[in-house]
């Protein structure tokens, strides 16, 4: 709830994804929350789509380790399942350098009025 409040949205055709800064100033590192709806299928293809979202975050921290210490949250939208694995890298890719420029422009910073 907290991300989706006071965090900043990202869409594309595949999901949106909302990140904020975290709570307590102690995280180094960013972490990553999924959902995946029923709308994306049963229980084996919302698993599927949890583990490529996994292991795209995965792939693209081994080739770039500066992500922000954000809280992120990744919703998979209807047909994420059918998209190929290397567009789904592109548009994950796009969307952590939109959060970097965001980042470093000091656009998602602790609000103190919590």
């Amino acid at each position: 709830m907290r991300v989706k409040q006071q965090g900043k949205k990202l869409v594309t055709k595949s999901f949106i994804i909302q990140a904020c800064p975290p709570l307590t100033e102690d995280v180094a590192v960013p972490r990553f929350g999924f959902i995946v709806t029923k709308k994306n299928g049963n229980a084996v293809c919302r698993n599927r789509i949890k583990r490529r979202f996994r292991a795209l975050i995965q792939g693209y921290i081994k080739k770039d380790p500066h992500l922000p210490p954000l809280d992120y949250v990744i919703i998979s939208r209807a047909g994420c399942i059918e998209e190929p694995f290397q567009d789904l890298a592109k548009m994950l890719e796009w969307a952590f350098k939109e959060y970097k420029t965001l980042f470093e422009k000091k656009l998602l910073k602790d609000d103190k009025d919590r």
